[in-house]
């Protein structure tokens, strides 16, 4: 899986960016993710960074070339344990989502929680989200789009107590573009919005005022 192109930018909400973006390759395996932390709970950006850190070392730990599909879906979600419960105490109020896709050979193993999405890009600039945020108003994302209550979530990674991710494969076929991105490129900016900064060489800015990021990805 090849990166097109990686953004992050704060918004007006909080005083420091509170999502991460990670970006690695490890045994023969591509890992793209973006964890957007709560601004309503305390130190969340720091429990997302610190979540991301942990993870990457962890799974740099496993033999990947080895084990299947199945055996890296177990290793992800042992790793994922592992790493809240090593980082719990530090944060005991905070919480963020985030959406992870990991690809081997055409195969995508998509983990996530809370409202960090996935779509399909088309060469127009156009997205087709697959993916449901964990939000109470049980939506399509492009009725939640511009949607206060979109923000009222029933499932995120908490440091207080762990909820396992949900997870699901899906087949990347060759040359498909695909995007993973927080509630502030998805949510607060219009199709028309997306297309602009996702065009834009160079995006200094944008309609949102919620933290943005987001990763562009083509498959080889």
């Amino acid at each position: 899986m090849k990166i097109k192109s990686i953004f992050t930018r704060s918004g007006t909400r909080t005083i420091d960016n509170q999502d991460v973006v990670v970006a690695f390759i490890h045994g023969g395996c591509s890992f793209s993710m973006v964890l957007d932390g709560c601004s309503q709970r305390s130190r969340s950006g720091e429990f997302a960074n610190a979540f991301a850190g942990l993870f990457e070392i962890e799974v740099k730990k496993l033999k990947l070339k080895e084990s299947s599909l199945k055996g890296i879906i177990e290793c992800m979600f042992t790793i994922f344990q592992y790493v809240h419960k090593d980082l719990r105490m530090d944060f005991s109020a905070a919480a963020f989502s985030f959406m992870l896709v990991i690809e081997r050979e055409g195969i995508g193993l998509v983990f996530h929680l809370g409202d960090c999405g996935l779509g399909r890009l088309n060469r127009s600039g156009n997205v087709t989200w697959v993916s449901k945020p964990h939000t109470l108003l049980k939506l399509p994302m492009r009725k939640l789009q511009k949607n206060p209550a979109r923000h009222i979530l029933n499932k995120s990674f908490k440091a207080k107590r762990y909820a396992a991710p949900e997870y699901f494969i899906m087949a990347f076929r060759p040359r498909a573009l695909f995007i993973i991105a927080s509630d502030g490129f998805w949510g607060d900016m219009s199709p028309c919005e997306q297309k602009r900064l996702l065009s834009s060489k160079h995006p200094v800015d944008s309609c949102s005022d919620d933290d943005l990021s987001f990763i562009v990805l083509e498959n080889r």
